[in-house]
């Protein structure tokens, strides 16, 4: 690759298809027949898209509330919280209770006065 580096004569064997040029690029994608995206429209900022777009982002999720879209997904009234469940409460922080339980579990540390019996 770097044989010819500093040569100023050589001419490389490959052919540039990279065009640059615009004119030059928006005939090569008339000819071609290009299937790009088209352009920006005004249209595609428009409520109703918008609305639409929403709409079908809400539809894909699973798990509304409200609805029952899927068989696999638990019927209504078992979403229900129990009354008696507590309502508005984040409770305790996983961190803290893990911590708190790993405590809990090791019990009273050995030390050497626990050795000692004093």
């Amino acid at each position: 690759a770097t044989a010819h580096q500093n040569d100023p004569n050589y001419q490389p064997e490959a052919v540039e298809d990279v065009q640059t040029d615009p004119a030059s690029v928006k005939k090569a994608m008339a000819d071609s027949a290009s299937s790009h995206p088209p352009r920006w429209s005004p249209d595609d900022s428009s409520a109703t898209r918008t609305a639409e777009i929403q709409r079908r982002l809400a539809e894909q999720k699973q798990g509304d509330p409200t609805t029952r879209k899927y068989l696999s997904e638990p019927p209504l009234a078992y979403r229900q919280a129990a009354d008696t469940a507590p309502q508005n409460e984040l409770g305790e922080d996983e961190y803290k209770k893990e911590r708190r339980l790993k405590a809990q579990a090791e019990g009273k540390k050995g030390g050497w006065f626990d050795w000692l019996g004093l």
